[in-house]
């Protein structure tokens, strides 16, 4: 499964401290990219710690996603499975995800204007130096 992926962190401009790590893949059948794993590092993951040292980590990981999916010419949509309920709930509320249940009961797509708000809204600078 990793040697289908695309995998990018995402870390703090000069640092190489990682904040959280997303792996890609293009789906050309379902015309976007899906997103096969994100994870905010343990100390930004408000599962693992009561005061999250950085916020919006998923929203970041999103855009890098929905621009990935971009320059592979999807326009931005992106798929996953959201690991809960409870997330696809919080993606729903928060990146306006569409549940569409297709492969998986948790199973999301972002994209149109729900993909440009999120861009918008977690902006970062593109680096291509590896960790």
């Amino acid at each position: 499964m990793s040697r289908d992926n695309e995998i990018y962190a995402l870390v703090i401009a000069g640092t190489v401290d990682i904040q959280g790590m997303v792996a890609l893949r293009p789906d050309p059948d379902m015309q976007s990219v899906f997103v096969s794993w994100m994870v905010a590092a343990p100390h930004n993951n408000h599962d693992l710690v009561e005061q999250q040292k950085y916020y919006g980590v998923g929203g970041h990981l999103f855009a890098v996603a929905i621009q990935k999916s971009v320059e592979y010419g999807f326009g931005g949509a992106i798929t996953g499975f959201a690991s809960s309920e409870e997330k696809l709930k919080h993606y729903i509320k928060w990146f306006d995800a569409i549940p569409i249940g297709i492969l998986h009961p948790y199973h999301l797509a972002i994209a149109g204007e729900a993909a440009r708000k999120v861009v918008e809204t977690y902006e970062y600078h593109w680096s291509d130096d590896q960790l």
